[in-house]
Protein backbone atom coordinates (compact mmCIF):
# COMPACT_ATOMS: atom_id res chain seq x y z
CA UNK A 1 0.00 0.00 0.00
CA UNK A 2 2.75 2.21 0.89
CA UNK A 3 4.59 1.79 -2.98
CA UNK A 4 1.15 2.90 -4.43
CA UNK A 5 1.15 5.99 -2.64
CA UNK A 6 4.62 6.25 -3.24
CA UNK A 7 4.23 6.01 -6.96
CA UNK A 8 1.21 8.43 -7.36
CA UNK A 9 3.15 11.01 -5.38
CA UNK A 10 6.46 10.56 -7.37
CA UNK A 11 4.09 10.93 -10.70
CA UNK A 12 3.51 14.63 -9.09
CA UNK A 13 6.71 15.58 -9.24
CA UNK A 14 9.41 16.48 -12.09
CA UNK A 15 11.56 13.20 -11.85
CA UNK A 16 11.72 11.00 -14.78
CA UNK A 17 9.15 8.92 -16.01
CA UNK A 18 6.61 10.30 -14.06
CA UNK A 19 4.03 9.31 -16.15
CA UNK A 20 5.17 5.93 -15.95
CA UNK A 21 4.92 6.09 -11.93
CA UNK A 22 1.21 7.37 -12.58
CA UNK A 23 0.01 4.59 -14.39
CA UNK A 24 1.88 2.03 -12.22
CA UNK A 25 0.01 3.58 -9.74
CA UNK A 26 -3.14 4.25 -10.17
CA UNK A 27 -3.09 0.26 -12.23
CA UNK A 28 -2.24 -1.08 -8.22
CA UNK A 29 -4.53 1.12 -6.70
CA UNK A 30 -7.85 -0.31 -8.97
CA UNK A 31 -6.26 -3.68 -8.52
CA UNK A 32 -6.02 -3.48 -5.15
CA UNK A 33 -9.29 -1.49 -4.54
CA UNK A 34 -10.75 -5.12 -6.40
CA UNK A 35 -9.62 -7.26 -3.67
CA UNK A 36 -10.84 -5.20 -0.98
CA UNK A 37 -13.98 -4.74 -3.05
CA UNK A 38 -14.28 -8.62 -2.66
CA UNK A 39 -13.54 -8.65 0.98
CA UNK A 40 -16.05 -5.58 1.47
CA UNK A 41 -18.73 -7.76 -0.29
CA UNK A 42 -17.74 -10.74 1.75
CA UNK A 43 -18.30 -8.91 4.96
CA UNK A 44 -21.46 -7.21 3.18
CA UNK A 45 -22.85 -11.01 2.76
CA UNK A 46 -21.61 -12.14 6.50
CA UNK A 47 -23.38 -9.33 8.24
CA UNK A 48 -26.64 -10.17 5.97
CA UNK A 49 -26.41 -14.18 6.94
CA UNK A 50 -26.46 -13.30 10.21
CA UNK A 51 -29.12 -11.02 10.16
CA UNK A 52 -31.47 -13.72 8.94
CA UNK A 53 -32.80 -11.69 5.70
CA UNK A 54 -34.21 -13.91 2.32
CA UNK A 55 -33.01 -14.37 -0.66
CA UNK A 56 -34.63 -11.29 -2.50
CA UNK A 57 -33.32 -8.76 -0.05
CA UNK A 58 -29.83 -10.23 -0.46
CA UNK A 59 -29.93 -10.09 -3.46
CA UNK A 60 -30.98 -6.61 -3.99
CA UNK A 61 -28.83 -5.47 -0.93
CA UNK A 62 -25.93 -6.92 -2.55
CA UNK A 63 -26.74 -5.42 -5.88
CA UNK A 64 -27.34 -1.79 -4.45
CA UNK A 65 -23.71 -1.92 -2.46
CA UNK A 66 -22.08 -2.77 -6.09
CA UNK A 67 -23.82 0.09 -7.34
CA UNK A 68 -22.47 2.24 -4.20
CA UNK A 69 -19.20 0.60 -4.44
CA UNK A 70 -18.69 2.40 -7.75
CA UNK A 71 -19.84 5.73 -7.29
CA UNK A 72 -17.62 5.90 -3.03
CA UNK A 73 -15.40 2.88 -2.59
CA UNK A 74 -17.50 2.38 0.12
CA UNK A 75 -17.22 -1.61 0.29
CA UNK A 76 -13.55 -1.44 -0.82
CA UNK A 77 -13.25 0.79 1.98
CA UNK A 78 -14.90 -1.94 4.38
CA UNK A 79 -13.05 -4.49 3.13
CA UNK A 80 -9.78 -2.56 3.71
CA UNK A 81 -10.75 -2.16 7.83
CA UNK A 82 -11.83 -6.02 7.84
CA UNK A 83 -7.77 -6.61 8.43
CA UNK A 84 -7.78 -4.58 11.36
CA UNK A 85 -11.10 -5.14 12.93
CA UNK A 86 -12.24 -9.07 11.73
CA UNK A 87 -15.75 -7.80 11.09
CA UNK A 88 -16.81 -11.19 10.76
CA UNK A 89 -14.59 -13.12 13.55
CA UNK A 90 -12.55 -14.88 11.12
CA UNK A 91 -10.38 -17.58 13.11
CA UNK A 92 -6.68 -15.48 12.03
CA UNK A 93 -3.04 -17.36 12.53
CA UNK A 94 -4.19 -20.50 14.29
CA UNK A 95 -6.67 -18.77 16.89
CA UNK A 96 -10.04 -19.91 17.39
CA UNK A 97 -12.78 -17.72 16.79
CA UNK A 98 -14.69 -14.98 19.25
CA UNK A 99 -18.07 -15.94 18.26
CA UNK A 100 -20.05 -19.36 18.87
CA UNK A 101 -20.91 -19.03 15.02
CA UNK A 102 -18.67 -21.57 13.22
CA UNK A 103 -19.07 -20.63 9.74
CA UNK A 104 -21.59 -18.78 7.03
CA UNK A 105 -23.94 -21.14 5.30
CA UNK A 106 -23.88 -21.95 1.68
CA UNK A 107 -27.04 -19.96 0.67
CA UNK A 108 -27.17 -17.49 -1.10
Amino acid sequence: MLSLLLALAVSNSSVPYASTMWIVGLNLLLSVRALFALQGFGVSAGVLDRTGVGRGVRIFALAALAALDAFTFAISFVGLLDLWINFRRLPRDGATPQSPTTAMSDRL
